[in-house]
């Protein structure tokens, strides 16, 4: 039979609790019932969830130290796992420096990379966190359109941001997606980072360095096709043959049926109005 000898006030139940967890306060209330006899052991470990060794462990620092010897003695130590605060230091500095609005998982990234800082993402992130530098997202994103399947083959969709973005932030001219796709797709974030980050302020520059970071992109994030057949289609015909004219109205930028992008320099203010001459192919270009 298990004997309890413990003796404590109301007042030092009351302190005590305020240092213990739910887990812990949870495992008093099983082991007053064990001491009552309302239950035995086997029930005690079930609702513990550990084995009925354990319990008798339990138990006994239980005896001898009263409701402190339920709460972890971990508490309060710094884990072995934490960061060396130097290492801390320097990380966060380099962020702020260089890295303040990119991402964690870019910034985890570039930390390695050029500055041989070993992170994991979720480290990079709490730093992150804990210097401003960073936001955490509340709650789950509601998506509006559900996500398309992967095309199978090369060639079976072709995707163009027409959009016109500031990739240089205000260094140099202005970089629109329309007259080249230096800025466009889901890579916008981490090439407009890139290029301010090694120091590229015109078209010229960045249309040199543009394949290297393709390059590397592609390394990264690059997946390849279900079927490695390609999806293009030559076409036979003129293009005399399928020119057309319209006059432009609304968007000063869009033909209608099909949707088609205008990439003449500089027209966004010059096309209302005027006749504008594409060119169809099969494979859906203009």
């Amino acid at each position: 039979m298990i004997k309890f000898w413990l003796l404590q006030t109301a007042a030092g139940i009351l302190k005590m609790g305020e240092l213990m967890s739910q887990k812990e306060a949870r495992r008093a209330q099983v082991l007053d019932l064990l001491k009552e006899g309302v239950i035995n052991a086997q029930e005690a470990s079930k609702r513990m969830g550990v084995s009925p060794r354990q319990v008798r462990r339990i138990v006994r620092r239980y005896q001898s130290e009263g409701l402190a010897g339920l709460i972890s003695k971990k508490r309060g130590r710094t884990s072995h796992r934490r960061l060396d605060e130097a290492l801390r230091a320097t990380a966060v500095e380099f962020i702020g420096a260089h890295y303040r609005d990119f991402g964690p998982t870019l910034a985890c990234e570039k930390l390695k990379e050029h500055h041989q800082i070993t992170l994991s993402v979720e480290s990079t992130r709490q730093l992150m966190m804990a210097a401003g530098y960073w936001r955490p997202r509340k709650g789950s994103t509601i998506c509006t359109h559900p996500m398309r399947e992967r095309p199978a083959r090369f060639g079976e969709m072709i995707q163009i941001d027409g959009s016109p973005h500031d990739g240089f932030e205000g260094r140099s001219a202005r970089c629109d997606s329309r007259r080249r796709w230096l800025c466009a797709g889901s890579w916008q974030d981490r090439l407009v980072k890139e290029m301010r980050r090694v120091g590229i302020n015109n078209m010229e520059h960045a249309n040199a360095w543009l394949p290297a970071f393709i390059a590397d992109y592609n390394r990264r994030f690059a997946v390849s096709p279900r079927d490695a057949s390609d999806a293009h289609l030559a076409y036979c015909g003129t293009a005399e043959a399928l020119a057309r004219t319209e006059v432009r109205s609304g968007d000063p930028n869009t033909l209608e049926e099909p949707l088609l992008s205008v990439c003449e320099p500089g027209a966004a203010h010059r096309n209302h109005g005027h006749r504008v001459g594409a060119t169809r192919r099969k494979d859906h270009g203009a």
